[in-house]
């Protein structure tokens, strides 16, 4: 089966906060993802964020709560080999992604991923202050 892999729009957050909601997860403001989010199959969406150097991100993989759990890993796996082509394809050879998923994580490993466990994230943001 081929992906179906579209550019996501603001069209787009309604279901993606509804699924973030629906996962016990707090939705992101629109403004805090790059412009380049993808949705596969219209299962699973996620964003990958350009470094200023040759470095990128890939984060905010979320998925349809109600979907069908195989469907979700084909389109998930699809949608992170993607967003790894397209920032290799950019000139962007190092890769990260933030996420406590462990089907997130799996998938990473399977497309040569390391699981970094000795390192924490930490955040501000201003927003909140």
């Amino acid at each position: 089966m081929i992906a179906t892999i579209k550019k996501l729009t603001p069209f787009h957050y309604p279901m993606l906060r509804e699924w973030y909601e629906k996962w016990g997860q707090t939705p992101p403001r629109p403004g805090h993802f790059s412009t380049m989010g993808y949705i596969a199959d219209g299962r699973v969406a996620g964003w990958l964020h350009l470094m200023n150097s040759d470095m990128a991100l890939i984060e905010g993989i979320i998925s349809d709560p109600e979907g069908v759990p195989s469907l979700r890993k084909e389109s998930l796996l699809k949608l992170c080999g993607f967003l790894v082509d397209t920032a290799i394809t950019l000139g962007y050879p190092t890769i990260i992604g933030i996420t406590k998923s462990k089907s997130i994580i799996d998938v990473g490993k399977k497309l040569g991923f390391s699981e970094l466990k000795e390192y924490k994230i930490i955040a501000l943001d201003a927003y909140d202050e």
